[in-house]
């Protein structure tokens, strides 16, 4: 089933083989991965980790996009919904990795916002839920900006790159908190296209 979200700067397009082009163009840039438990550095890294993403979509457990620009049509990202439990009606959302020409943007804050409306108002879910490594304040502030609440912290959860253990912090959104949360992105995101 191919989805298309569309938003005011982004739209988010179902994950096809057509984009792993364009995703591998800036893939190696090491600045997308620097807080990742892996990173994309060459053209088979990226059809690995297309073809894991949509393995896991058959199953039902992944719902995988890139990031087009809409002026361009440009491919700058992706991201995705992840461990879907409909049952439960909950889902986590990551895996957002940006071409880093597009960082400080604010095309997370829009990607994050059709994806939880998606979550929330077609998914009906209860609970959307991110976690982020300790160490990674770019991503900590981005969640805090959205309006996620700081559940805690999931000690030596992730082994680094580097063959260290990482803490990975959980936050989340649940669906009594949806619709403050969207207003507060929205008026965010607002004062970009005034």
């Amino acid at each position: 089933m191919s989805l298309e979200l569309i938003g005011n700067r982004i739209s988010l397009v179902s994950l096809e083989s057509e984009h792993l082009d364009a995703l591998a163009l800036f893939s190696t840039d090491p600045e997308i991965w620097k807080f990742l438990s892996v990173s994309l550095n060459s053209r088979e890294d990226v059809d690995q980790w297309y073809e894991e993403a949509k393995a896991a979509e058959t199953q039902g457990k992944v719902i995988p996009f890139v990031i087009k620009e809409n002026k361009t049509a440009e491919i700058i990202g992706s991201t995705r919904l992840f461990d879907v439990d409909i049952k439960h009606k909950t889902a986590e959302m990551g895996w957002t990795w940006l071409d880093p020409k597009f960082f400080g943007q604010k095309i997370n804050l829009e990607a994050k916002l059709l994806l939880l409306t998606y979550s929330f108002e077609t998914l009906y879910l209860n609970r959307v839920q991110f976690k982020t490594d300790i160490t990674n304040i770019r991503s900590q502030k981005a969640l805090q900006k959205i309006g996620a609440k700081l559940e805690g912290t999931l000690r030596s959860y992730r082994i680094r790159r580097n063959g260290s253990l990482g803490d990975s912090l959980v936050y989340s959104i649940i669906i009594s908190e949806w619709l403050e949360i969207k207003e507060s992105i929205i008026k965010k995101l607002e004062k970009n296209f005034v």
